[in-house]
């Protein structure tokens, strides 16, 4: 999915082995190892895990390994490419353990509800026969004794590939959990169980995000607000595993807008710096020469067709100019300002006849919209005015590195950027095309004349109205 089969970074898994004593090297990894099959038959991030415990080696050294088609040799493998770097990012551990808060037997299987969305791993503890076979599916909705995994699936992919992990039960008790994957689930349907195992302890979700402190916390008395921010909290830990995601079941992938739009409230709430600056540079690395950002990094060539343009792409501004706001640390504002003038240069290849920008994706998910309408703000303003954005954080921080030249260039785009946006879109405090997302965001980049503001914010009041 997302072309990730394809990508150069993949390889089959390798071991390198050194163990050392107080001598010096005592053993060390070669073709005199013995390759022994594992009981995890199939992991992907996404599709799931599938382990049959029949395959589990317990008793390893007492083989007998002369069996050399049985237990080949290990053969020599390609030492990995790409950049030798140190992983600076956080761990991800083990938070919360909950059980099920109610368990529903269905014409396809029990299902377990553990009352809130999460992202999670979980730990399955049975006892049964060798051979019985459990398929686990997450998901989102159940209603009505239906289990619902379409918010789930994604094109072309049967619904038992995505979110479906499977157990194969050796003989007596038995513990499992997934090594390769984790999912986003409040919801898990289990088919294959007999009635006396559906127990409240035959599954725990294990809750997982990576190993931060909270920075702040808020609350209020009005509880519509106070629960918008649990809400958002709960979104942050289930999306904040490894990388900043889209989402923790269909995609976990690391899209550019969602992080850009959250990476101000992430630091308001956690101490989650590293692995926005680790992700950041994976970002910057999948960086075209011609200055082109994609719609996901990490990403296999994904995203450079559809998914990016301004909106998107101002993640390389907006993770460095918060981290900056935040924290006073300049090392990342100069570790990817190349990155950034890069970008302008590629922007300056994206310009239109009117000096505005129209590429890449609109106002995502507009209120009211159906999916696959075009959004009512066109690309032309909502590009123009991230532009204009861009350029004004951009001219900031080159300033507080000492890079004045720069500050002046980006100022300049972003005085012409602005010039040409109200030349076409502007009248009588208002954009003309009459949305909430425009006027808004115009008040916001600064577009209105002083004169222009408080009639402008009059009109965004009748708008919303």
């Amino acid at each position: 999915i997302w072309d990730f089969e394809s990508a150069s970074f993949r390889s089959a898994p390798k071991l390198f082995l050194k163990i050392y004593d107080e001598d010096g090297v005592v053993l060390t990894s070669d073709d005199t190892f013995r390759a022994v099959p594992s009981a995890i038959t199939f992991d992907d991030l996404r599709a799931g895990e599938r382990y049959d415990a029949r395959l589990e080696k317990d008793d390893i050294l007492s083989f007998d390994f002369a069996d050399e088609e049985k237990y080949p040799f290990a053969v020599y493998a390609k030492t990995p490419k790409g950049e030798y770097t140190k992983c600076d990012d956080l761990p991800v551990k083990a938070f919360e353990e909950i059980g099920a808060v109610s368990i529903y037997k269905t014409e396809d299987g029990y299902v377990y509800d553990f009352g809130k969305d999460i992202a999670a791993v979980y730990r399955l503890n049975i006892c049964g026969e060798s051979g019985q076979t459990l398929d686990l599916y997450f998901g989102e909705l159940f209603s009505r004794g239906k289990f619902d995994i379409s918010t789930v699936m994604n094109d072309n992919k049967p619904i038992d590939y995505v979110q479906h992990d499977q157990y194969v039960l050796k003989c007596g008790k038995q513990t499992y959990s997934p090594t390769f994957t984790y999912h986003g689930y409040r919801y898990v349907l289990i088919k294959g169980l007999e009635e006396s195992q559906a127990t409240t302890d035959l599954i725990t979700a294990v809750v997982i995000h990576s190993d931060f402190a909270a920075s702040g916390t808020f609350d209020c008395d009005n509880e519509t607000v106070n629960k918008i921010q649990e809400c958002t909290i709960r979104s942050d830990l289930s999306n904040l595993v490894a990388i900043p995601t889209d989402c923790p079941q269909r995609e976990k992938n690391g899209w550019t807008a969602d992080a850009a739009l959250s990476t101000e409230q992430f630091y308001y709430n956690f101490d989650c710096r590293k692995v926005l600056e680790s992700w950041h540079k994976t970002l910057c690395a999948a960086q075209k020469e011609s200055g082109e950002l994609p719609g996901i990094a990490p990403t296999a060539g994904w995203g450079f067709a559809w998914g990016n343009g301004p909106a998107w792409d101002s993640a390389l501004i907006e993770i460095p100019y918060r981290t900056y706001k935040f924290y006073g640390d300049k090392r990342p504002i100069a570790a990817c300002f190349d990155k950034i003038e890069r970008y302008y240069d590629y922007l300056k290849t994206k310009k239109n006849q009117d000096g505005l920008y129209a590429f890449g994706l609109g106002d995502w998910c507009e209120t009211g919209s159906k999916l696959g309408e075009a959004p009512s703000t066109p690309l032309e303003v909502t590009d123009s005015l991230c532009v204009a954005e861009f350029a004004k954080k951009a001219a900031f921080l080159a300033n507080e590195i000492g890079k004045t030249e720069a500050a002046i260039v980006f100022n300049q785009l972003r005085e012409e950027t602005i010039f040409s946006f109200r030349k076409k879109w502007i009248k009588n405090s208002r954009v003309i095309c009459d949305t909430q997302t425009a006027q808004a965001f115009a008040i916001h980049a600064g577009a209105f004349d002083n004169e222009e503001v408080d009639g402008a914010r009059l009109y965004l009041k009748e708008l919303v109205e």
